[in-house]
């Protein structure tokens, strides 16, 4: 992994930690920056993504011309260019590749517990939120919009729903905290901001009390409505004066988990729309601005903006909503600030001597730093000075007289604002020769792996606390073995092999560890 810093004004962004749960909302995240008709686009100069990003590709064109970027930039290419505009601060290469999913199973089920699964065989829907109401009409598939069928559902101050249908079109105000899904298509027919938000542009109030989060097991298209800018394209373009007719406001969190976040009736040939005015000759059909405060994850690049018969679509203003950051809505999973070992217990040696052991804090969202480390008297750590996505921490018990010790080292993470803790113990008998000998060897076993998924090498690395025979071995899912990565007699202390998967097809295979005192298997997913 490289690492380049950009020495610039870091925005610290204040953080409400609302879940500690798995699955960070990034401001910007795709599996792919190739587009549906294989192109790699650029940002314009008078675009602005302000948050963390990631990516499965390698994020935007090269050379790199995103404007701002104040917060990590994660991407799985190896290397990139700058781009004149470029104003990022942490800058990821090689990043490990974050599963991607497709069905949002979490969301079904809690929205069918809930009692707010909608599933009417042939029917499309649409949706308004009304503040602490939401109407929902529905009438066939392929028919004309029909209002005769309706339902009203008050919303609760926190909810999950779900459509199973082709398509969705939804828009209005939000005063609660929501999870919306659906199996298909969802289309943003106007603005969708929260009651308190504080401008046009749906500015954020601080400390709003609303959520909202909107994952399309599909794709999300901003509809060609007057409302999104559909009159925008008679000459005016972004001279436009009225944004209510131009641009769309969004806030929340917004999933198109099956294909791209984009608009209707792209000014392609490939869209079978092309605008004309006068009739009989291209135009333009720039719109507005898309003002995004929260989050945008996409399976692939979306069109919103090309230089099609001019320019058609619209430019972008995403603002990362800091209340979102580690909000679970039942996307991304995966370790995330996890603790390995939980806790260390040293057990029992004469004072005077010295015993080290390793705790691994991993996560699989954020490359860390341990920024402070706080250790109790009798015992020392080492703080890792770089950003890594698994960083090991080396604590020593040291008794200088008997006793027993139990206390609590605290590990200080800046980019989650938390403290954590890991309990340690050691007990110190009397040392009747009253002289220090070192003893530097870890005091239980320990086994991780990294990256995981991975494409196509990942480290095994392993800790022994005393001197062992052990093997290292792979077996596909039927339980044929692939590869011995180690077999024989190792010393007490950390030990790493590799296991190269080049010459393998995709899919799941298991790690099985055995040594004499502790046998381990663990699953690895090979993606590519």
């Amino acid at each position: 992994m490289h690492i380049r810093f950009q020495h610039l004004i870091f925005a610290a962004l204040v953080i409400s930690l609302v879940s500690l749960a798995y699955g960070l909302n990034y401001m910007y995240c795709t599996d792919s920056e190739v587009t549906v008709l294989g192109q790699r686009m650029h940002f314009s100069a008078m675009d602005s993504l302000m948050g963390p990003i990631r990516s499965n590709d390698c994020f935007g064109s090269n050379p790199l011309q995103l404007p701002y970027n104040y917060d990590f930039l994660m991407m799985a290419c190896d290397s990139f260019a700058w781009g004149p505009y470029f104003r990022g601060s942490y800058v990821i290469t090689d990043a490990p590749t974050l599963s991607f999913p497709h069905v949002v199973t979490s969301i079904r089920q809690q929205a069918a517990a809930q009692g707010n699964f909608y599933s009417f065989p042939g029917m499309q829907y649409r949706v308004q939120l009304e503040s602490r109401v939401m109407r929902i009409d529905y009438w066939p598939e392929g028919a004309a919009y029909d209002s005769t069928r309706m339902i009203f559902v008050p919303l609760a101050d926190s909810m999950v729903v779900f459509f199973d249908a082709q398509h969705v079109r939804i828009f209005g105000t939000l005063s609660t905290i929501l999870i919306l899904g659906a199996s298909g298509q969802i289309g943003l027919e106007d603005n969708i901001v929260y009651t308190s938000s504080t401008g046009p542009q749906g500015q954020l109030a601080p400390n709003h009390p609303e959520k909202f989060a909107l994952v399309a097991e599909g794709e999300i298209k901003i509809l060609n409505t007057t409302a999104n800018g559909r009159e925008n394209s008679g000459g005016l373009g972004n001279s436009q004066t009225n944004p209510a007719l131009t641009s769309i406001a969004l806030n929340g969190v917004y999933c198109a988990l099956g294909e791209s976040f984009t608009f209707e009736q792209q000014n392609d040939v490939d869209s079978g729309y092309v605008y004309q005015d006068p009739p009989g000759s291209p135009h333009t059909d720039d719109r507005g601005t898309i003002y995004l405060w929260g989050s945008l994850t996409q399976a692939r690049r979306g069109y919103v903006h090309r230089s099609t018969n001019g320019t058609t679509g619209y430019l972008k203003q995403y603002r990362y909503d800091p209340l979102l950051k580690f909000w679970h809505i039942g996307v991304f999973e995966g370790q995330e600030n996890v603790l390995t070992p939980a806790s260390i217990n040293f057990g029992t040696i004469q004072a005077g001597r010295t015993v080290q052991d390793t705790v691994t804090v991993r996560n699989d969202f954020v490359p860390l730093t341990i920024d402070s480390i706080r250790v109790p008297s009798q015992f020392q750590a080492v703080r890792p000075d770089s950003y890594r996505w698994e960083q090991p921490i080396v604590v020593t018990f040291a008794p200088d007289h008997a006793g027993t010790f139990a206390d609590t080292v605290r590990v200080y993470l800046d980019y989650y604002q938390q403290w954590f803790k890991i309990p340690v113990r050691g007990t110190a008998t009397p040392n009747p020769n009253g002289s220090p000998d070192v003893i530097l060897q870890p005091a239980s076993f320990s086994l991780s792996v990294y990256p995981n998924p991975f494409n196509p090498t990942t480290q095994i690395a392993f800790t022994l606390p005393s001197a062992e025979r052990v093997t290292v071995k792979v077996f596909d899912l039927l339980g044929q073995q692939i590869s011995v990565l180690q077999n024989g007699l190792l010393t007490a202390g950390q030990h790493r092999v590799t296991f190269d998967g080049a010459q393998l097809p995709a899919g799941i295979y298991f790690l099985r560890l055995e040594a004499a005192s502790h046998q381990r298997t663990l699953k690895l997913v090979l993606l590519k």
